[in-house]
C-alpha cells in the first residue's frame, strides 16, 4: 500500500505504466473537512449536502471525491469507465431509491455514467449510494438559484456563511 500526500500519489501514479496503477486509495491526506451541525462534511461538497437536507434529503455518508486523481483513476482503467468502479469518485449515501434519484436530478450530470448508483445494507437495497464525478459538485455550485426550493436564500443560511468562513 502506497502512503503518503496526494501530491506524492499523483507523481507515483504518473510513473507507472497503466498496467501496474493501484486501484485502492493510496492512504493519502483526508479532505479538508468543515463541520455543519455537529457534522464534519468535506470542505467542497458540504455546499450540496446542506441543501439537500433543507430538501428534506437525509444523508448517512459522502466525499467530495478528487477530481485529479478521478481523471487519472479512469484514464488508466477504461474498462471500468463509470464512477462506481473509480476510488475517487464522489458519493453519497442515501436511504430510498427515490433520493438516489433526487440527487442525480440535482447534480444534472452532462452524461449518464457521470452518476452511478449501487446498493447496500440488510436487506440489500437500505443505502443507496450515488457516485458521481467530482467536478459536478463545481457545475452544480455555479449553476444553482440563488433560493433553494424552499423559498429561502442559501447565502443567507448560516450553516453556508459558517462554510465559506463568514
Amino acid at each position: 500500500m502506497i502512503t503518503g500526500s496526494k501530491h506524492y500519489a499523483r507523481l507515483f501514479w504518473s510513473l507507472l505504466p497503466p498496467w501496474a496503477a493501484p486501484v485502492a486509495d493510496p492512504c493519502e491526506d483526508p479532505h479538508e473537512t468543515v463541520t455543519v451541525d455537529g457534522v464534519a462534511l468535506d470542505l467542497a461538497i458540504a455546499p450540496f449536502i446542506v441543501d439537500l437536507w433543507r430538501r428534506g434529503i437525509a444523508t448517512y455518508n459522502s466525499c467530495q471525491g478528487d477530481p485529479g486523481l478521478y481523471r487519472l483513476h479512469a484514464s488508466r482503467h477504461h474498462a471500468e469507465g463509470t464512477p462506481t468502479g473509480n476510488p475517487y469518485a464522489a458519493y453519497i449515501t442515501v436511504d430510498t431509491l427515490e433520493s438516489a434519484h433526487a440527487v442525480a436530478e440535482m447534480l444534472a450530470p452532462p452524461a449518464q455514467n457521470w452518476v452511478t448508483f449501487s446498493a447496500d445494507g440488510v436487506p440489500v437495497g437500505r443505502w443507496w449510494f450515488v457516485h458521481f464525478h467530482p467536478s459536478l459538485l463545481q457545475h452544480w455550485l455555479a449553476a444553482r438559484p440563488p433560493h433553494s426550493a424552499l423559498g429561502a436564500p442559501l447565502d443567507n443560511d448560516s450553516s453556508v456563511r459558517a462554510i465559506r468562513g463568514q
